[in-house]
């Protein structure tokens, strides 16, 4: 089934649609992969237009140079059996070279797409000129922008009429969507998530979108194999706060130490608070009377606010971090004028993102899943790991393909995830690829026993024989998942 052209074609675009249309990342990754579909792939590419026109021209290509080969041949030999088998032959070459005609479909593409791009967000800007009383919360990171996003909204969206970017609309063209869609002249907040791959993309989207609030989750090496330098990283997340409004009120993660560390070179005349998970002195807020549920319900805990006690607050969220961003919901809704005890009662409805350590609980088999699998990231994993730790009554199972684009670290960091696995798991299911073997010296090394690991070719025969590896009382984490582009 593999060697059908149609199979090849979609493959290959596939590919290229996960790697963002980028000429030189789909390369790397298609001689990875290999020109032929893998049995194992789990999705399938998305058929939008701008896919089907991309398609379109590629097919287009490979039939008018064949076309002029089997003329061109036919003036030669002659004879038509020839000219038929030479261009059945010639057809079947291109469409397994289909990548390098996908990369010239889109650079013909270009002028147009480029224009449709530039007109939607010129569109989008004018739009938000004639809003000036909007406020513009703006959200960038390596990590937890989605759950601050989701969380943030949800103090909010009592109050005000709020409008947020859903799901992967991070980038320009689909926070200009957003815009020219969902805001409108009865809108008073807009959410942002803002995306990030190289230095300038977050200066791009504030000139789209200029925050009145920045928020920085949380800064670490995600993307490192673009960004090539740390430095790089760090400088694109405070655009964030260079490209803001000048009298931006700006958000920190005083759990951060990236962010600890350079956020006096950007912070200048900005109002800043901190928020925090772990009773930093920076921020204002603390918590007390922790309580973690051993059912995976969530965890509880008295907020307070400079030693005055908010109350208690209960949430179905399982990682601490949702304590940092519950402190980070509390500063913006009173810096916006929402009262304490709605912004208590806010916190209360705050619910799990999903596939990120979102529990998942079979009563009749007493197994909890926490099912981690957006999540990629090492802070993320070291909050998985911690959230495992706590779980004292039940076997602790623990399943990861690893992190990617981690670059020059990518050793380094997979070595400490083995090491701190070894202290918490009690089995570690991991999949093969090219940093696993990393995690397995890292476990091995400080003691954990081979026999507790069992290794997989790819994802989907792991989730296909979980059910054979888990028992009764167990917690299991899928932490992290790797799109079909890696290896």
């Amino acid at each position: 089934m593999k060697f059908l052209p149609h199979k090849i074609l979609l493959y290959h675009f596939y590919i290229f649609q996960l790697e963002e249309y980028d000429s030189a990342r789909f390369i790397k990754a298609i001689i990875a992969k290999g020109l032929f579909p893998p049995a194992d792939l789990r999705k399938k590419a998305k058929l939008t237009s701008k896919a089907l026109l991309l398609i379109g021209l590629t097919l287009l290509q490979q039939i008018l140079i064949t076309l002029l080969l089997a003329l061109l041949l036919y003036t030669v030999f002659n004879n038509l059996l020839v000219l038929i088998l030479t261009s059945a032959i010639v057809i079947y070459i291109f469409i397994v070279l289909s990548f390098i005609f996908l990369i010239q479909a889109k650079d013909l593409l270009w002028p147009l797409d480029y224009f449709v791009k530039v007109r939607m967000i010129n569109q989008a800007k004018k739009k938000l000129k004639i809003l000036p009383n909007l406020k513009i919360i703006g959200i960038t990171g390596s990590y937890g922008k989605t759950t601050m996003k989701e969380t943030v909204y949800t103090f909010l969206n009592e109050e005000f009429k709020v409008v947020k970017t859903e799901g992967n609309n991070n980038t320009p063209l689909g926070i200009a969507r957003t815009i020219l869609n969902k805001v409108d002249d009865t809108t008073e907040i807009f959410i942002v998530e803002m995306g990030e791959y190289i230095k300038g993309d977050v200066k791009a989207l504030c000139e789209i979108a200029t925050p009145d609030i920045s928020i920085i989750s949380g800064i670490n090496e995600a993307h490192l194999e673009r960004y090539k330098t740390m430095e790089n990283a760090i400088s694109t997340k405070f655009e964030i706060v260079e490209y803001a409004k000048p009298n931006a009120f700006v958000l920190l993660n005083a759990d951060d130490e990236l962010t600890l560390d350079n956020y006096n070179k950007y912070i200048t005349n900005h109002k800043s608070e901190w928020f925090t998970a772990k009773n930093n002195k920076l921020s204002e807020y603390s918590t007390t009377n922790y309580e973690f549920d051993q059912n995976g319900k969530g965890q509880e805990f008295n907020l307070l606010h400079k030693g005055n006690d908010l109350g208690k607050i209960k949430v179905p969220v399982l990682g601490e971090y949702i304590i940092g961003n519950i402190i980070a919901g509390f500063i913006v809704g009173k810096f916006l004028g929402i009262a304490d005890s709605k912004l208590r009662f806010a916190a209360s409805m705050i619910k799990p993102v999903e596939h990120r350590l979102e529990p998942i609980y079979n009563k009749s088999s007493d197994i909890l899943v926490i099912d981690d699998t957006y999540n990629g990231n090492s802070d993320g994993i070291k909050e998985g790991i911690r959230l495992l730790s706590k779980f004292k009554n039940r076997r602790k199972v623990y399943v990861t393909p690893g992190l990617v684009e981690t670059g020059d670290l990518a050793e380094s960091i997979h070595l400490q995830i083995g090491a701190d696995l070894s202290k918490v798991a009690d089995l570690v299911i991991l999949v093969k690829n090219s940093v696993t073997p990393f995690i397995f010296k890292g476990l091995v090394d400080n003691g954990f026993t081979e026999d507790k690991i069992i290794w997989y070719d790819n994802s989907k025969s792991v989730w296909e024989d979980l059910n054979k590896n888990v028992v009764k009382g167990d917690v299991v984490l899928l932490q992290n998942d790797w799109s079909d582009n890696y290896v």
